[in-house]
């Protein structure tokens, strides 16, 4: 199984006039090197919280169509497309009516098949299923810790420049980012 990116948000979940606010900036100086932590902070929230935090085009591949297929970058928006090799070899396309977008309880996203119907059987190989989906929250939506665990990340680059602090023992910061952005971790 994998995810692919296919196309990238078109903004970022903190605006730069944010970041700089936070960090205490007045000026235009630095405002590359601070969007530059915005992108790498906002990268990092995703990947630690396997989520897509902005609108986002992913392809993830699995090798059957089996019950159901969990989606691995919630929140999925919508479905663009479920296709799989068939039993010749040749790439179909599955109607949309042929299968439903759930979001469970749990807060994950599966597609599974649409009432009474009975999916076809996909060539044995790996990457059979192909499912192209848009994922992530509207900009507006974005959960206010995600927000501020990005906050913090482009604080704390902004500050400690290196990647070692010879200024003295560092520690974590209590309520740091962790405990911000974990509850939303997707397993």
């Amino acid at each position: 199984m994998s995810v692919t990116l296919i196309t990238g948000p078109t903004r970022e979940p903190v605006s730069l006039a944010e970041a700089k606010a936070h960090c205490r900036v007045d000026t235009n100086d630095e405002d590359g090197l601070i969007a530059g932590y915005l992108l790498a902070a906002r990268q990092h929230v995703e990947t630690y919280t396997r989520r897509a935090l902005l609108t986002q085009t992913w392809d993830q591949s699995v090798d059957e169509l089996g019950s159901e297929i969990v989606l691995l970058r919630p929140p999925v928006q919508s479905i663009t497309s479920l296709k799989y090799l068939d039993s010749t070899g040749v790439e179909q396309t599955l109607a949309p009516s042929q299968y439903r977008l759930v979001k469970r309880a749990t807060g994950e996203f599966v597609i599974v098949p649409a009432y009474g119907v009975t999916w076809p059987t996909a060539q044995a190989v790996e990457a059979a299923v192909t499912v192209r989906f848009v994922a992530g929250y509207l900009p507006e939506t974005v959960p206010e810790p995600l927000r501020h665990g990005i906050l913090l990340l482009v604080g704390h680059w902004y500050e400690n420049r290196e990647a070692v602090d010879t200024r003295g023992s560092a520690s974590e910061v209590p309520m740091g980012f962790e405990p911000l952005v974990f509850p939303f971790r997707a397993f």
